[in-house]
């Protein structure tokens, strides 16, 4: 039987290969994102960072503790911009076709980073309820 940290653990690992392999073919598109990857940082960022807000304030409106909410939050916004990148390259011939993604996959990691480093900083409140014990 999995516990729940075994399932993290394991997806982290899952998440940071398909990362690491989408990094190594961003180098394929580097003309494109030079090009053009200015003007996506904006788009791309706001969208990562409403994917963050509206994963912690609906996992609140749905009463979880704040661990749960900070978890969930994180899972939303690190969403699989590695794997849109890899389906674009794999069934586009253009290789532009997968510069947003490539600057999605760069805003995701810096971005979850961020906020798993500042939230690790921030006190849990002691009366926070344990969703995995209830």
């Amino acid at each position: 039987m999995c516990s729940v940290l075994t399932l993290r653990v394991r997806y982290a690992v899952l998440t940071s290969e398909c990362s690491f392999v989408a990094l190594e073919q961003i180098g394929q598109v580097a003309n494109g994102l030079v090009a053009q990857g200015g003007q996506l940082i904006l788009p791309v960022a706001i969208l990562h960072a409403a994917a963050f807000a509206l994963g912690y304030f609906m996992s609140k409106v749905c009463k979880f503790g704040e661990t749960t909410s900070r978890t969930i939050a994180i899972e939303c916004g690190m969403q699989s911009s590695a794997l849109g990148f890899l389906l674009a390259q794999k069934h586009f011939s253009n290789p532009l076709v997968a510069v947003s993604s490539a600057v999605s996959v760069i805003a995701m990691a810096l971005g979850g980073s961020a906020l798993a480093v500042y939230w690790r900083n921030q006190p849990i409140p002691a009366g926070d309820k344990d969703d995995l014990k209830e």
